[in-house]
């Protein structure tokens, strides 16, 4: 069942001077008055036609308790137009908001009893079998100041029975009497909560009860500034989320995503820009290395989001495979094939991994590699290391992008940052982005410089490759003031 909460405002009621009936007369020698059945109502003007209570406390206290002989004169010009509403939307709790100060110099204007009236005339108003239940939150300190009001507001919405009963019951807010920094705090508060469950209501003058996209809009605005926010940090799976009003977009978004976990074998590329889509090839080189390019982009854009203890995580695989990449375009097929379990200790000697290495590089780098009592057991980050330096890095073949003296520099930086992951994560710990920088400092090389060769290795593009495109061609559909 729906809720409705309603503020209330010293207009909320009025008397029509040219209507005065069954009795009642306007007196207006002195404090001007409504007098009439043993009634005596102090009330001001508001416009030529219309009057109030001069005080809302008192006038609404003394109308309350006489209710039934004031009633025929009594008009409720806003809240009249929620009969129909309340009704037709089947609504099981009203919410008044109203004020009650202990400040006597502004008591004199709280509305607290108008709620008491305003109940009546519902109860009196609307078709039976209809049931509807009453609440109160009280603006008791400071209507005026808005940061008082918004946490005070916030702490009655947690406490008030009714709105915690789990239902997806929608909330309509009508705020259009009472103290604006009270309705202001009221409709934050309630679209914080609520979100789109919020409907607010506004009955323009002259015009009838119509409802505002206020809500829809701000909640809008925020979402797009949310998934701004995660497009800049490159946290496509977050932005994808949010993305509730561009299918195409919170598609490219979530393909982002899942390339970017490695989850590959869930990937549709169908619907995908050919050049975006992930080489799927019956040639494990060629899929090896773009599974291995999407956990670099990965790496780095961990380090963008300050992520190091993941990125670090991702470097140990990088260290495993990076060198490796290299040796299997070179061969021209996937060398994790020579891998034998039965190989496993150090001092076995796999014959077939070894003729691999002296037929396609030679038998100078496989006495290379055994005078300096690299393990032949199986393929490993050590033996690829070795490879690449003396065999591809030392002009046994052509296209292989770094020199000597660069293999070895990024070969120590992944091997001393692999350690220090080992270490962190024995010891329950945490990176900061000065550990890695002591890393690199003992390695006389740049963050930068050390970029540059990891995607030389990996044949990777610098800025974050096709995904700072894809980031930036999202970036486009969401700062479009339009959306």
């Amino acid at each position: 069942m729906n809720k409705l909460i309603i503020t209330l405002g010293n207009r909320d009621i009025q008397f029509d001077r040219n209507a005065l009936t069954d009795g009642f007369q306007l007196k207006d020698t002195g404090p001007l008055k409504i007098i009439g059945n043993n009634l005596e109502l102090e009330v001001r003007p508001i416009n030529q036609k219309m009057l109030i209570p001069a005080s809302s406390r008192q006038g609404g206290e003394y109308i309350e308790r006489n209710y039934e002989l004031f009633r025929p004169i009594l008009k409720f010009p806003l809240i009249e137009s929620l009969g129909d509403l309340i009704v037709d939307e089947q609504i099981s709790l009203i919410i008044w908001v109203v004020t009650d100060q202990g400040d006597m110099q502004h008591r004199k204007n709280d509305t607290l009893y108008y709620a008491k009236i305003l109940e009546k005339y519902f109860k009196e108003s609307l078709a039976e079998p209809f049931r509807i239940s009453y609440s109160t939150i009280a603006v008791t300190d400071q209507p005026q100041d808005m940061d008082y009001q918004y946490r005070h507001i916030g702490h009655n919405l947690d406490d008030l029975p009714g709105l915690d009963d789990g239902e997806n019951y929608i909330v309509y807010l009508f705020a259009q009497g009472g103290i604006d920094q009270i309705n202001y705090s009221l409709t934050l508060q309630l679209i914080q909560r609520y979100k789109e469950r919020v409907k607010q209501l506004q009955k323009p003058e002259g015009a009838g009860l119509r409802m505002l996209r206020f809500p829809e809009l701000f909640l809008r605005d925020l979402n797009k500034q949310k998934i701004i926010k995660h497009l800049e940090d490159y946290d496509f799976g977050k932005a994808a989320e949010l993305m509730l009003d561009n299918a195409k977009a919170k598609r490219l978004a979530e393909y982002c995503d899942l390339r970017l976990s490695l989850n590959h074998t869930s990937i549709n590329q169908d619907d995908i820009n050919n050049i975006y889509r992930f080489k799927w090839s019956d040639d494990l080189v060629v899929q090896q290395r773009a599974k291995a390019q999407d956990l670099v982009y990965a790496y780095m854009i961990d380090i963008h989001q300050k992520k190091y203890n993941d990125a670090l995580t991702k470097l140990y695989t990088i260290f495993e495979n990076g060198f490796k990449l290299w040796v299997d375009k070179h061969a021209g097929i996937e060398t994790s094939q020579y891998f034998q379990n039965d190989f496993n200790m150090q001092g076995n000697k796999n014959q077939q991994w070894i003729e691999f290495i002296k037929n396609k590089f030679s038998g100078d780098l496989l006495k290379e590699l055994e005078d300096r009592k690299v393990s032949l057991n199986n393929p490993n980050a050590m033996c690829y290391y070795y490879i690449c330096k003396y065999g591809l890095a030392g002009n046994l073949a052509t296209g292989f992008p770094l020199t000597r003296a660069d293999v070895d520099k990024i070969f120590r930086v992944l091997s001393d940052l692999r350690i220090f992951r080992n270490k962190i994560n024995h010891n329950l710990g945490s990176v900061v982005w000065e550990d890695i920088f002591k890393v690199l400092k003992k390695n006389n090389i740049t963050y930068e410089r050390f970029k540059q060769q990891l995607n030389l290795l990996t044949e990777t593009q610098a800025d974050f490759g096709m995904y700072k495109t894809i980031r930036d061609e999202l970036l486009m559909k969401y700062t479009d003031q339009h959306l």
